[in-house]
């Protein structure tokens, strides 16, 4: 598992970087994400936030599709975070 640093600078450059930065320990997204609900937590955006900030590109891609492409961009993650 290596980091790859450029990634990790991707993420951190977005918009919501004086957020996401601090992402990693209350867990709410994934508490109220409807699709972490239903898929037994196969989908979970706080494992996919911390992996991304850690600059885990190969875990995020390598991961069974739902990990990452199964969010359905409902936006409760926002609201809650």
């Amino acid at each position: 598992m290596a980091t790859d640093f450029e990634f990790r600078k991707q993420v951190l450059d977005m918009h919501m970087s004086s957020v996401i930065k601090y992402c990693y320990q209350c867990n709410r997204c994934t508490d109220n994400c409807p699709v972490a609900e239903v898929t037994d937590n196969a989908y979970n955006p706080r494992q996919n936030i911390l992996n991304a900030l850690l600059g885990f590109k190969d875990v995020i891609f390598s991961a069974e599709k739902i990990a990452i492409w199964g969010c359905t961009v409902c936006d409760t993650c926002d609201e809650v975070c």
